[in-house]
């Protein structure tokens, strides 16, 4: 623990054992008082507040103390993603009532901003309250970083002056979702192929902008695990408008765009898949938002599942519980709560098992090629409806036994008997005694033509019910293009 009234040059306590850094940055007191002096950085993550919080024996926390009326208890945490180059970020989640300001911006409760070399920082007032010289919480923060082992100019970090084009050549267009559009871009010097996906606040049409795209940042920089698509770094625009996520590139193919799978093909993938969400799940984050078209194969061998769009997903206590996909993928309690607007009191372990319903939904897709339910109900596309749509079990007929229990081990409607999706990864037998084999993966298309001709002849006559029903009621109604033995090139989006 650490308080500004220590010392001129306080290095926080509880960091991190590195070898040869001195720190990662600094803030340097606007006002400086004998109470308020240089707070100089050096965890991984770092909490400032009125009180310390409590790390569960984490090394990497290190804590802040402000007194003061205008701090919160738990303030702000300044996060570095512990890279020591280019690639080095550092972001802001504010946890305040009074607010932490970032030139003048206010971030804003439970939201999230990148931070660079010369912005700003202040906890608490913007204005110093009168005769309160010792609680002017005003810093400018400067992103260097000092190793022991080179006494000279030290490494410095991006500075707020630099923009996504200073470092990126935006390309080719490569598609849109509902929040925002994503392009191909190229390092100018390093030459590496990124995605930028580019969220604008004119998409959404409510105030929970910056914690819509927040979240997806804070989701991604907490994760690294290779089935989840991984976050560069961010561009936030001062004005708030535009939030740009440097992403990594995937060219591959979604599952929904895949050939006849046999069952080993799909362990493999539902192998790791399952390994991607339990390294989600044991950080409290949670997707929210699993279907076949956010998950990717990668062209490149070996083969590897990706995890992509994060931007409903749910991390520590609970970002954006008041939105739900509606989709077919989507448990039936999730959907539910979202009609009875009961997100408030969702704990987080409950949103975890609507991870595991729509990985349930997920495996059936693959193994059988046809969809868990046929909705009984006309009128678009809706999660499952219990007491009226059923699953059709039938279809799973000609794999394992032990393939068709792992299904229906998460395809359980009551959430209290649902399988976690960590337990069903560790522990079902399906996946537990599995070894990982990538080069199944190599020829997903299959060759048993047999088997797929009759798979595409069931996806006909349901594609043709569908389409009668959506006649019937005269709205339009999303259908499934039938899946192509030929993978087409997806991209992240």
């Amino acid at each position: 623990m650490t308080s500004t009234s220590e010392s001129s040059e306080t290095v926080l306590d509880r960091a991190p054992s590195m070898t040869s850094l001195v720190h990662w940055g600094y803030l340097e007191s606007i006002n400086p008082s004998n109470h308020v002096q240089r707070i100089t950085l050096k965890a991984r993550e770092v909490h400032f507040g009125r009180a310390e919080l409590d790390d569960g024996g984490e090394s990497h926390f290190s804590y802040v103390v402000l007194p003061g009326d205008t701090v919160s208890t738990h303030h702000a945490t300044f996060r570095w993603n512990g890279e020591r180059d280019h690639m080095a970020t550092v972001m802001v989640s504010d946890q305040s009532t009074n607010g932490t300001y970032v030139d003048g911006l206010r971030i804003g409760p439970e939201n999230v901003l990148q931070i660079f070399d010369g912005h700003e920082i202040c906890f608490g007032c913007l204005v110093p309250i009168q005769g309160q010289p010792d609680h002017d919480y005003r810093y400018t923060f400067h992103f260097v970083f000092k190793f022991d082992t080179q006494p000279g100019v030290p490494t410095r970090g991006r500075r707020k002056t630099e923009a996504l084009a200073t470092h990126y050549h935006l390309q080719n267009y490569l598609g849109g979702g509902a929040h925002g559009v994503v392009h191909k871009a190229i390092h100018k010097t390093t030459g590496t192929v990124w995605a930028v996906k580019s969220s604008f606040k004119d998409d959404i049409k409510n105030e929970s902008f910056t914690s819509f795209a927040g979240q997806e940042v804070l989701s991604l920089l907490n994760l690294r695990h290779q089935n989840i698509c991984r976050l560069k770094e961010v561009f936030f625009r001062l004005d708030g408008q535009v939030v740009d996520c440097v992403l990594e590139y995937v060219a591959g193919a979604q599952l929904d765009s895949l050939g006849f799978l046999n069952e080993e093909e799909v362990r493999e993938i539902a192998y790791q898949l399952s390994a991607g969400i339990t390294h989600m799940h044991g950080r409290n984050i949670y997707h929210g938002d699993l279907k076949p078209n956010n998950v990717m194969l990668t062209y490149e061998h070996p083969v590897t599942v990706k995890i992509i769009d994060f931007g409903m997903a749910r991390l520590g206590s609970g970002f954006n519980l008041d939105l739900a996909t509606r989709s077919r993928w989507s448990a039936p309690e999730s959907y539910l709560q979202l009609v009875r607007l009961t997100f408030a009191n969702t704990p987080l372990h409950a949103v975890g098992l609507w991870d595991s319903w729509s990985l349930g939904l997920i495996i059936f897709y693959l193994l059988s090629s046809v969809e868990a339910f046929e909705q009984a109900t006309p009128g678009g596309e809706r999660p499952f409806e219990t007491g009226v749509d059923v699953i059709r079990w039938h279809h799973l007929k000609d794999n394992s036994p032990v393939a068709q229990e792992a299904v229906q081990s998460l395809l359980v409607v009551d959430p209290v008997d649902r399988s976690t999706v960590t337990g069903f990864f560790r522990t079902h037998e399906w996946l537990a005694d599995y070894l990982p084999n990538q080069t199944l993966l190599a020829d997903a298309d299959g060759d048993n033509r047999a088997r797929a001709k009759r798979l595409r002849q069931k996806r006909e006559v349901v594609n043709s019910k569908r389409e009668k029903a959506r006649i019937i009621v005269d709205a339009p109604r999303r259908r499934r293009s039938t899946r192509t033995t030929r993978l087409q090139l997806q991209v992240f989006m």
